[in-house]
C-alpha cells in the first residue's frame, strides 16, 4: 500500500511537472504572437484555454490587457483591469501591468491617472532599460497641468526618493501654469542629482522661466500619431513645437497638451472633446490624417476652437467646421501666385506642361490651367507620363520639341514675310517647294533638329511628386530646350537640386513654396531633408502661436500681421488657408525670394 501511495505520489508530482512546463510554453507562445501583432489570437486562445486556472494566470491576464491595449479597445483592457490585483505580482509582471495601464490612461486623455501608473511601474521596476521607457512617457506627462491635489497626496505617501523628485517636478509645473507665486519654494525642493538625465529637460525649462515672471495663458491642443511606423514626420514636427516653445524669449508660453490618437478617427473624436471639454484649449493641432481631421473637427464645429491642420492636403474644409486653419497654402493658391508672378504684364503665350499621370500630378495640372485662363492663356502642349520605376521622359519631350520647332517655324515665316499667316486654317495651301521657289531660295538636304536648342516655349510647368523627384530631375537636360521651368514645392530638395547632373539644367527654376528650405545649422535633424522640414515646420508655427494676438482666452487672427518665421511665413488676415507662400528661385546652387 506504502509503495501504491508513492508511485501515486511521484505520478502527480510527474504530471505537475509536465503541466507546468506546457504552460509555461503557452505562455512563450502568446508572447510570440503579441509581439507579431496577433492580438485577437491571443485574446481567443486564452479564452478557449483553462490557463486562468493556472499557475500563469496573472500572467495570461497581463497579455490580454496588452493584447485589447494594442487593439485600442479601451473599455475592454479596463473591465479586465478590475480583476486584477497587482500587489500580489512578481515586480516584472507589476512593473508590466502598471506601465500599460498607464498607457491606456494616456491614450483616453486620463493624465492624472497615467502619472500615478507610471510611477508605480516605476516603484516595482526592477530592469534598467525598462525604467528609461517609463522615464520618457512621464516626461510626456509632466507638463500637461496635473491636478495639485493629486500630486500633493502622492508626495505624502511616497517614500521612493528619485520618485518624490518627479512628484515635485510635476507639481512645479502644475504651479507655474496656474501663475502660483508658490513656485519658488515648490521648484527649491527639488534635488536635482535624483533626477534621471530624462528629466533635464523639464527641470531646465523651469529653471529658465521660474525667476522671469513666464506665464501660459494659452493652451494647445496637439493630436497626432505618436508610435508606430512611418510617424517620423509627426514626431519632428512635435518636436519643433515644443523646441521653439521651451527656447522662446517671450513671457507668454504655450502649454502644450498631447494627445495620441494612434491614426483611429473613433480615438480622434474622443481627444477632440476632451482638449474642449476637459481642459478648455485655446486651440487644436492636428489631426495627421484626412479622415481624422474631417472627424475630429466634426465632433467640435459647434464651437469656435480653431483647429490648425499641418498636414492635410484638402483645400476647403468649411463645410466640415468654419474653424479649420490650413497651415500650406492650397494648391490654387501657390500657382496662382507662380503664373502671376512670372506671366502677368507680359506678352509671354508659349506655355508648356508636363506631369505624373497620378491624383497629386492632375491636381496641379488642373489648377495651374485655371490659373492660366485668368491671365487669357492657355497651354500649347500638356504632356503626360506614368509613374513607375522606369520613368521616361524622351517622348514628351520629342513631342514637346515638335511643337516648339513649329512654333519656330511660323514664327520664322511670319517674321521673313512681314505678313501673319495662320499655319493652322490658311485660305490657300503652299508647299514647301514651292515656297524656296518663289524667293530662289536653296532648300537644305535635311535639318537635325534634335541638335537645334529652341527657345519658342516661354514656359515649362513642371510639378513633381517627392518620390519621383530623383528619376524627373535627372532627365530635364533632355528637352534640349531654352525655357523658363516652372515648379511645385517637391522639387525643395536642395541635396539633390545641388548635383552636378542637375544643377546647371534648372538654373533660375522658380517654385510657389510653403517654404523655404534654409535650416538652421547642426539641426538634430541634420540627416533627413524632410525631417529637418518638420522640425522646422514646427518651430515656425510654435513661434506663429506666441506671438498671436490673443484676447479672451482665443486667437484673434483680425489683428494678426503675418508673421515671417526661419522656413515659413503666416497670413491668416484674410482666409483660412495660410496665404504666407512666396515664390522662390533656385540659382547659384541656392534658394532665394524671387523679386
Amino acid at each position: 500500500m506504502k509503495l501504491l501511495v508513492n508511485i501515486i505520489l511521484f505520478g502527480s508530482l510527474f504530471a505537475q511537472s509536465i503541466d507546468s512546463e506546457l504552460n509555461k510554453k503557452f505562455i512563450e507562445s502568446l508572447i510570440d504572437d503579441l509581439n507579431r501583432q496577433r492580438n485577437n489570437s491571443v485574446i481567443k486562445r486564452i479564452d478557449e484555454s483553462k490557463i486562468i486556472e493556472t499557475d500563469y494566470a496573472n500572467h495570461a491576464k497581463i497579455l490580454k490587457l496588452k493584447a485589447y491595449y494594442n487593439l485600442k479597445d479601451f473599455d475592454s483592457a479596463l473591465n479586465i483591469a478590475k480583476s486584477m490585483n497587482p500587489l500580489n505580482y512578481s515586480p516584472n509582471l507589476k512593473t508590466t501591468f502598471y506601465l500599460t495601464m498607464g498607457d491606456i490612461y494616456s491614450s483616453k486623455g486620463y493624465y492624472d491617472h497615467a502619472f500615478k501608473n507610471y510611477i508605480d511601474a516605476r516603484r516595482s521596476n526592477i530592469d534598467s532599460r525598462s525604467k528609461r521607457v517609463i522615464n520618457k512617457r512621464l516626461v510626456k506627462i509632466i507638463p500637461l497641468n496635473l491636478d495639485f491635489e493629486n500630486l500633493e497626496l502622492m508626495e505624502i505617501l511616497e517614500d521612493n526618493t528619485s520618485n518624490l523628485n518627479i512628484i515635485l517636478l510635476a507639481q512645479s509645473f502644475s504651479l507655474v501654469y496656474s501663475n502660483s507665486k508658490e513656485i519658488s519654494n515648490k521648484f527649491d525642493e527639488i534635488d536635482q542629482s535624483s533626477l534621471d538625465k530624462e528629466f533635464r529637460s523639464n527641470y531646465n525649462f523651469l529653471k529658465r522661466n521660474i525667476d522671469t515672471k513666464t506665464f501660459f495663458s494659452k493652451k494647445v491642443g496637439v493630436v497626432l500619431p505618436l508610435e508606430g511606423e512611418g510617424l517620423e514626420i509627426t514626431n519632428a514636427f512635435l518636436k519643433g513645437l515644443l523646441e521653439a516653445n521651451q527656447s522662446s524669449q517671450s513671457n507668454d508660453k504655450i502649454q502644450f497638451i498631447v494627445i495620441d490618437n494612434y491614426k483611429d478617427p473613433i480615438l480622434t473624436v474622443e481627444a477632440f472633446k476632451n482638449l474642449v471639454d476637459k481642459h478648455n484649449v485655446s486651440a487644436i493641432i492636428g489631426p495627421f490624417l484626412d479622415k481624422n481631421l474631417i472627424a475630429g473637427a466634426s465632433s467640435v464645429s459647434s464651437t469656435n476652437i480653431p483647429i490648425f491642420a499641418p498636414f492635410t492636403s484638402l483645400d476647403n474644409l468649411s463645410n466640415v467646421n468654419k474653424n479649420i486653419y490650413l497651415l500650406n497654402s492650397s494648391v490654387d493658391f501657390r500657382n496662382q501666385l507662380l503664373v502671376n508672378h512670372y506671366l502677368d504684364n507680359s506678352e509671354l503665350n508659349n506655355i508648356a506642361v508636363i506631369a505624373p499621370r497620378t491624383d497629386l500630378g492632375i491636381k496641379e495640372v488642373d489648377s495651374f490651367l485655371i490659373a492660366l485662363d485668368k491671365l487669357n492663356r492657355e497651354p500649347v502642349y500638356i504632356g503626360w507620363y506614368e509613374e513607375n520605376s522606369a520613368i521616361d521622359l524622351r517622348p514628351n519631350f520629342n513631342e514637346l520639341r515638335e511643337v516648339a520647332w513649329e512654333i519656330e517655324t511660323r514664327d520664322e515665316y511670319q517674321e521673313f514675310l512681314g505678313v501673319e499667316i495662320d499655319v493652322l486654317d490658311s485660305m490657300f495651301e503652299v508647299d514647301d517647294d514651292e515656297v524656296y521657289d518663289m524667293f530662289n531660295l536653296e532648300q537644305e538636304e535635311s535639318i537635325d533638329s534634335t541638335k537645334v536648342i529652341l527657345e519658342t516655349i516661354d514656359a515649362l510647368f513642371y510639378p513633381v511628386s517627392a518620390n519621383a523627384l530623383e528619376f524627373v530631375a535627372s532627365q530635364v537636360s533632355l528637352s534640349n530646350l531654352e525655357t523658363k521651368l516652372l515648379g511645385n514645392e517637391n522639387w525643395l530638395n536642395l541635396d539633390l537640386l545641388k548635383q552636378e547632373s542637375i544643377s546647371p539644367h534648372i538654373s533660375d527654376m522658380l517654385f510657389a513654396s510653403n517654404y523655404i528650405p534654409k535650416y538652421l545649422n547642426n539641426s538634430e535633424y541634420d540627416y533627413d531633408p524632410s525631417l529637418n522640414n518638420a522640425f522646422h515646420f514646427g518651430m515656425d508655427f510654435s513661434n506663429f502661436l506666441i506671438y498671436s494676438s490673443f484676447n479672451k482666452s482665443q486667437f484673434d487672427f483680425s489683428s494678426s500681421l503675418s508673421f515671417e518665421g526661419i522656413t515659413r511665413n503666416f497670413d491668416f488676415s484674410n482666409s483660412t488657408s495660410n496665404q504666407g507662400s512666396k515664390v522662390v528661385r533656385f540659382s547659384n546652387r541656392k534658394i532665394y525670394n524671387s523679386r
